[in-house]
């Protein structure tokens, strides 16, 4: 498997760091052990398959990229930092060129340092499963199942309110700096 580290930067505001891993012949080649055909048919020997890995969440996607990243993204639900979509993107413009040059891809060529337009940019994380299932939990009928959700929550994105999940009152209490003494 060919391979490079890209680091991304948006200006002066956001740096992130990715891995991405292209298949090569043997890659291809290789054999299961279990059926004895290709391990890799079922992919139809596509050369756009990328492994994409976001060295910040430390979680990634095969990406083919000829959609829109923030569709792939939408379905996948995986966790990546805010420049992720944005990443994609501009791997996809790379391949592009590539194809139009006539030259074939090679991630390894790929610059290890890039900075992404300011218009590419998106703000806020993609939502992943874990933020998904803990929404559910912080809406269970169950005050055990809640009280362990939001501990959960607030370890991984501090005290902040939860998109779409009413606050407790102890929250908007120190959210809003009101002293109510009698709630």
């Amino acid at each position: 498997m060919r391979s490079q580290f890209i680091e991304a930067t948006q200006g002066q505001t956001s740096w992130s760091q990715f891995q991405v891993q292209q298949l090569d012949p043997v890659d291809w080649a290789h054999q299961s052990e279990v059926s004895q055909s290709h391990l890799l048919a079922s992919q139809g020997h596509d050369p756009n398959i990328l492994f994409v890995m976001d060295l910040e969440t430390c979680e990634g996607v095969i990406y083919s990229p000829n959609g829109d990243a923030r569709s792939f993204l939408r379905k996948h639900q995986v966790w990546v930092s805010p420049l992720f979509g944005p990443f994609l993107n501009w791997l996809s413009d790379q391949m592009r060129l590539s194809r139009a040059a006539g030259t074939p891809f090679d991630v390894c060529a790929l610059p290890s340092l890039i900075n992404l337009d300011m218009d590419q940019a998106t703000s806020g994380r993609n939502e992943g499963p874990m933020d998904f299932l803990l929404k559910k939990c912080l809406t269970s009928a169950d005050k055990e199942t809640r009280d362990l959700a939001r501990t959960l929550w607030v370890g991984l994105h501090g005290d902040q309110p939860v998109p779409g999940v009413p606050p407790t009152l102890e929250q908007f209490k120190a959210w809003s700096g009101t002293h109510l003494e009698n709630l």
